[in-house]
């Protein structure tokens, strides 16, 4: 296997497989945090480090699950 890392914009590719870093950009609050670490109740934010839209709209499945 022949791992590349390019500084190109996505649809600039062709590839069998792309890496994204994925962040959560949920709030932490609330006692469960104070005990935890994690607020049970809240579900992840999760939101792609990319400004690219075709990127977005793949991986938008792959997010809500």
């Amino acid at each position: 296997m022949k791992i590349t890392i390019s500084l190109s914009t996505p649809p600039q590719l062709e590839t069998e497989s792309l890496v994204a870093v994925v962040l959560d950009h949920s709030e932490k609050h609330g006692s469960d945090l104070a005990q935890t670490g994690k607020n049970k109740d809240e579900k992840p934010q999760l939101k792609l480090a990319t400004g690219d839209s075709a990127v977005q709209a793949v991986a938008a499945d792959l997010l809500a699950s």
